[in-house]
């Protein structure tokens, strides 16, 4: 329960942190809350290729993480984006290793391109010509990782919640980075986004 314990603490310090502005508050807490999620993975796991996976999915989130605490710095933005594009690219890796049904995960995939024309359209207007292409390309990865995840056939059944929770979050760090920031973002997406990534963990010893 430990690494629970640091998530939420460090979660709700980083809310704290956006109603009253502290910056150094969440420079430490950001680190916490993500340490918290790699001690709850690092105290479930077993030896199983597909807690390996998660490992390194949620090892590359926590990095995230850490380069986009920087506000207004571009190259951290981007490196972040790539480190959290390359950790759903994990989970998808995660979810096929149990074995996906193509059909399945074809059939949800393309249900979810409804909102992604529909999000992209509502929000690459809004993002900086040069950042257009990684977000998109973010969006496309996140999109996979939610239909693989449905196509999986033998998950645990905390992944499902998990993965609707971080699909959910990165709309509220898009409307925090790209349309309109407001303590409400945060106080929102991040208890999804740390429910996520702990459930994701917790998965692993399932």
């Amino acid at each position: 329960m430990i690494g629970i314990g640091m998530t939420v603490a460090g979660a709700i310090g980083l809310i704290l942190a956006s109603w009253r502005p502290t910056p150094w508050l969440a420079v430490i807490a950001k680190p916490v809350a993500s340490a918290g999620f790699l001690v709850t993975w690092m105290l479930r796991r077993d030896d199983s290729p597909y807690a390996l996976a998660i490992g390194w999915a949620l090892l590359l989130c926590a990095l995230g993480d850490v380069l986009l605490i920087p506000k207004g710095a571009k190259r951290s933005f981007i490196a972040g984006l790539v480190a959290f594009l390359f950790g759903h690219l994990g989970l998808v890796w995660a979810f096929v290793l149990v074995g996906v049904s193509p059909a399945r995960a074809g059939g949800v995939a393309t249900v979810l391109l409804i909102p992604l024309i529909v999000i992209a359209r509502w929000l690459l207007p809004r993002v900086r010509s040069s950042l257009r292409a990684p977000v998109f390309a973010y969006m496309v990865v996140i999109t996979t990782m939610v239909a693989t995840a449905a196509g999986a056939e033998k998950l645990p059944t905390v992944v499902a919640p998990a993965v609707v929770a971080f699909y959910v979050s990165d709309v509220f760090v898009a409307l925090e980075r790209f349309v309109s920031p407001s303590p409400w973002n945060r106080t929102l997406g991040l208890p999804l986004y740390y429910g996520a990534t702990q459930l994701l963990a917790w998965s692993t010893g399932v």
